[in-house]
């Protein structure tokens, strides 16, 4: 777990410039979608993906909203994929049974105590996707916590068909955004979780 903050800025800057030399490398021999351009899942994305991003975005704007006029003082706002949007009991802006317990116990723990969170994400979300939520979505306008926790990367590398370069390059990028508007913002990196082989496909 990498933790970065204010003070970081100028290595994470260094790291990403770095890392433009390996892009330019991998981006000739996969078909990973840029990671460092703000999107929407479109064509060569699954329909049903397609079809039902619009709805998740528009839930994480209303959770935007809502935590707006609560005037309350966010600690942490978690940014990412499905892991995180299931932490709202819903998958793709839908309300899922199975995933209510889920989202007690993020309210149990964010809300109920003396810690006050919003989750952020939108399930198969690869990096390019966060930035497009982030950018139009005024995420860093009208949200200030102490703490943005992003946990982003897995579908880069399941469906995205992308390198570690990529990835890590993505999640510096979306790191450098929140730091050009927030320079005293505490940002948090979540390793990506480990997962199993897909379609025969190993994962790292």
């Amino acid at each position: 777990m990498i933790r970065h903050s204010g003070s970081s800025l100028t290595e994470s800057q260094t790291r990403s410039r770095q890392n433009d030399v390996s892009l330019r490398k991998v981006k000739a021999c996969n078909k990973c979608t840029n990671p460092m351009t703000p999107s929407v899942p479109s064509d060569g994305f699954p329909k049903w993906q397609t079809e039902k991003w619009p709805k998740a975005f528009q839930g994480n704007l209303d959770l935007i909203r809502q935590a707006a006029d609560s005037n309350v003082d966010l600690d942490v706002v978690f940014l990412g994929d499905s892991i995180t949007e299931h932490w709202n009991g819903v998958s793709l802006g839908s309300t899922q049974k199975h995933l209510i317990p889920n989202k007690d116990v993020f309210q149990d723990l964010f809300n109920g105590t003396s810690l006050h969170g919003i989750a952020l994400g939108v399930a198969a979300d690869q990096c390019p996707n966060l930035l497009y939520q982030i950018d139009n979505g005024k995420f860093l306008e009208q949200l200030d916590p102490k703490i943005w926790w992003l946990l982003i990367g897995t579908n880069d590398f399941i469906h995205g068909n992308c390198a570690s370069e990529e990835v890590v390059a993505g999640n510096i990028n979306i790191v450098e955004k929140i730091l050009a508007k927030k320079p005293n913002a505490h940002v948090v990196i979540n390793s990506l979780l480990p997962i199993a082989e897909l379609n025969r496909r190993p994962f790292p």
